[in-house]
């Protein structure tokens, strides 16, 4: 199950289109849980060593691209990364994954492997209004 951590991000992972409509929803947790925390955002406690934070965001940046990453549907290869990558975690006894947003710069995601650990509360219906688009332009000859 994939949570992102406020309503903006939600609606950003889905890659919405102007006018679209999403239906969002508040989840509660229903226990305590043990998670791999792969965010910049939400990181506490990393020692300060220089080699280890370039090896740290090494790692953040390449499992935030992988879990965030849209892949086509018709692809059925495309998730074995993120599916390796999540069931040993979960062998290891960790309940879900904290990465950043590739979409929202703001924003992170909570993945959890198991569905029923989470419950849903308040539904919102969204629509679409605008999207900020940020972008690099280079000139192709």
């Amino acid at each position: 199950m994939y949570l992102a951590h406020d309503i903006k991000t939600a609606v950003s992972e889905v890659r919405p289109w102007i006018s679209c409509k999403i239906t969002v929803a508040k989840f509660t947790l229903k226990k305590e849980i043990s998670v791999v925390n792969f965010s910049n955002k939400v990181f506490v406690n990393a020692p300060k060593d220089e080699q280890y934070e370039v090896m740290e965001n090494i790692w953040r940046e390449l499992i935030t691209r992988l879990f965030s990453m849209p892949f086509d549907p018709r692809d059925d290869i495309a998730y074995i990364p993120t599916q390796y990558i999540s069931e040993r975690f979960k062998k290891e006894g960790f309940d879900g994954i904290i990465y950043d947003s590739a979409v929202n710069a703001a924003g992170y995601n909570l993945c959890l492997f198991d569905v029923g650990i989470a419950k849903a509360n308040k539904g919102h219906k969204v629509t679409v209004n605008s999207m900020d688009i940020k972008m690099n332009v280079e000139d192709i000859e």
